[in-house]
Order: structure tokens, then C-alpha cells, then sequence
């Protein structure tokens, strides 16, 4: 789901940013970039230690 503009954004992100984590929060375009990181920490961390944080 491309939409013009908003990929560059949207690839640029640092979800491990608290501050920029909460402004993405709802935001449709950031949606596959919340998935593919919380992957990745789901991995590196396990379930318990990501839902904690």
C-alpha cells in the first residue's frame, strides 16, 4: 500500500524513538513499518519483554 509521498516518510522512520513511536501510532501509512519492527523486536526480545516496554 504506496501512496505518493509517503513511502520516503515513512521508510525513514525510528520506531525505536519513543517520541516518534507514539506520534506514528494510528497512522495507516505507517503500518507496515509498525509490523516489520515489532517483528523484529518480538524476535530479539521475546513477548514478554516487548509488551512490558
Amino acid at each position: 500500500m504506496e501512496r505518493s509521498g509517503e513511502t520516503d516518510e515513512v521508510s525513514r522512520m525510528n520506531l525505536k524513538d519513543p517520541a516518534e513511536f507514539s506520534q506514528s501510532l494510528g497512522k495507516d501509512t505507517c503500518y507496515v513499518d509498525f509490523l516489520h519492527f515489532l517483528e523484529g523486536e518480538l524476535k530479539a526480545k521475546g513477548i514478554r519483554d516487548v509488551v512490558e516496554e
